[in-house]
């Protein structure tokens, strides 16, 4: 199946999303995080979440790894973010047949440029909203954490999920409005994303030969190639839509971040 994309640049938040995926066996992403500003929260776990004992790189949680506009990211974040990245890494070795191995040398060097990069983007977008008076909606956020809270079917794993996180429900409330805040920036700064049919049809056919390619390549070195079939484009095609927009959706972030971050004070730590 086409792999949903996994957004670096503005992270959502892990929270308990993720920590339902490990109890209940399904998948999620993003962010969170504690300590300091509340917008600097935006992303990363705690050191206690996740296996986050096992993270290449990881700092003390009360550190200040950086500073943007005066407002402090904290180490919790920043490992959280780490963690993740790490994952995703990881994920993506045993995907291309490979050994996970700890990460280090010049890859950690990268992944901790890269936690660095998304935590700054993250806090300049909700600065900016704030500058604009872009208010995130309290239905909303109650509607996203309602949303969490049926992954779990009773108050005891949901307070489990939390003490894992090392969060309280203040915090994650925290998190999960600086999410909708992200959300409702995207949608009155950036409007509507459109995708043709053509643009969907041609990914398609990318993705399809890619796996062929694949699955040949597997078949050359012995490997037992996966039997699973390409889907048809009717039925992955809202799959794909959605995949594209988000591609351009950060294209656009990305450059929002750009003119940001140039007329910022950011000073980084670690």
């Amino acid at each position: 199946m086409i792999r949903k994309v996994i957004t670096l640049l503005i992270a959502g938040f892990v929270a308990l999303g993720a920590a339902a995926c490990d109890t209940q066996g399904t998948s999620s992403g993003g962010s969170g995080g504690s300590g300091g500003s509340d917008k600097a929260s935006a992303s990363g776990q705690s050191d206690a979440a996740s296996g986050q004992s096992g993270i290449q790189g990881k700092v003390k949680g009360s550190k200040t790894v950086a500073t943007v506009n005066g407002e402090d990211i904290k180490g919790i974040d920043y490992n959280g973010m780490l963690q993740q990245l790490q994952t995703q890494a990881q994920q993506q070795s045993q995907q291309q047949g490979q050994q996970a191995a700890p990460m280090k040398g010049a890859a950690l060097k990268q992944v901790k440029k890269q936690a660095i990069k998304a935590l700054v983007s993250n806090q300049l977008i909700l600065q900016d909203a704030d500058k604009r008076g872009i208010e995130p909606s309290k239905d909303k956020v109650q509607k996203q954490i309602d949303a969490t809270k049926k992954q779990y079917k009773t108050k005891k794993k949901l307070d489990a999920a939390l003490k894992s996180s090392n969060m309280t429900m203040k915090q994650f409330r925290s998190r999960t409005t600086d999410q909708v805040q992200v959300q409702a920036y995207e949608k009155k700064v950036i409007g509507p994303i459109h995708v043709s049919d053509a643009q969907v049809k041609k990914y398609y056919q990318q993705y399809a030969a890619q796996a062929k390619a694949q699955q040949a390549q597997q078949a050359q070195q012995g490997q037992q190639a996966q039997s699973s079939q390409v889907p048809p484009l009717k039925k992955v095609k809202p799959q794909i839509k959605q995949q594209l927009q988000q591609q351009k959706q950060q294209q656009e972030l990305s450059k929002i971040v750009k003119k940001l971050k140039a007329k910022a004070n950011v000073k980084v730590f670690v």
